[in-house]
């Protein structure tokens, strides 16, 4: 199923059949079968639909101007029309023995074999985002993710490698590279969570109550001023602490959290899901008529 803006037919997925993974695009959703081949749904005006002639796919990554692809023998394939995906395409056309990918601000990602990180894209700006062709000093990398303006590699011995966008109001990037030897199970910006539970924290003013937290699958934050902490039991912590029927604190059996920032709607908040499958939103979210309108399996907390 797909919900959301529906102009160019992008939501149109009801027919697909023995998909394994989805991503959603800029007006286009695909869809990984399980026999590596592409499913698409969305306007043909951006070369995206080249996507669905991909054979032997194990991994789509979808940016706002183009998708890019794994394939079983480790090459990466690029779709769209665009400049930038054009550039893209030029990029990770050299690229070989490539065991991950990802995506993000107009610029692809690859992770090899033998544990380096590769960048292709010029970034989302005119001046480079993390695009040189390796991030360096990266080595035995096992995993990679993009997170927050921040993209995080996790090595083989559970060290985390993190390069961060500091952006000036020049509009110029800085190159931020850090080790953590801590062991996380989860990270995102400036937190994370540490093996045992409880929170890791890289930097910033995170108040005492959050960093007193344990028991932790995961853990976000909303404009630094609101913190969601996802408890193994399934359970959601909560800081600041809200009136218990004008907050989140009545979720359960959650496996996902995120939150939503402003978008053309206006919609902001948090999103999980559960162990059944189960989406759950709570919020400032004023699409909500809209949002329940088009899902059968939504619940709203006020």
């Amino acid at each position: 199923v797909a919900r959301g803006i529906d102009d160019e037919g992008q939501c149109d997925v009801s027919l697909w059949d023995h998909v394994a993974a989805v991503e959603a695009g800029n007006f286009a959703s695909y869809g990984l079968c399980t026999d590596g081949t592409v499913l698409f749904a969305g306007s043909e005006k951006y070369g995206y639909e080249q996507a669905a002639l991909w054979k032997d796919i194990v991994d789509i990554q979808a940016d706002m101007l183009f998708v890019i692809g794994l394939t079983k023998d480790g090459d990466v394939v690029c779709a769209g029309n665009s400049d930038v995906a054009k550039e893209i395409s030029d990029g990770v056309g050299e690229w070989e023995n490539i065991k991950a990918i990802a995506t993000k601000f107009h610029t692809a990602y690859g992770l090899t074999e033998d544990g380096r990180v590769l960048c292709a894209g010029s970034g989302y700006s005119t001046s480079s985002t993390l695009a040189e062709d390796e991030i360096t000093g990266w080595a035995d990398v096992k995993y990679i993710t993009w997170c927050l303006g921040r993209m995080i590699g996790i090595c083989n011995d559970g060290t985390t490698r993190i390069a961060s966008i500091r952006r000036s109001d020049m509009g110029q990037n800085d190159q931020n590279i850090g080790v953590l030897d801590e062991k996380l199970v989860f990270y995102c910006g400036e937190l994370g969570v540490e093996k045992n539970g409880n929170v890791f924290v890289e930097f910033g003013n995170v108040p005492n109550e959050v960093k007193n937290w344990g028991n932790l699958h995961a853990i976000i934050n909303y404009e630094d001023t609101v913190y969601y902490g996802l408890q193994a039991d399934g359970t959601i912590l909560e800081y600041p602490e809200l009136k218990v029927e004008d907050s989140s604190v009545g979720m359960g059996n959650l496996s996902w959290i995120h939150t939503i920032s402003e978008d053309r709607y206006g919609m902001e908040g948090l999103v999980a899901a559960t162990q059944d499958g189960e989406i759950c939103m709570y919020g400032n979210i004023q699409a909500k008529d809209r949002l329940l309108s088009h899902s059968s399996n939504l619940k709203w907390y006020n």
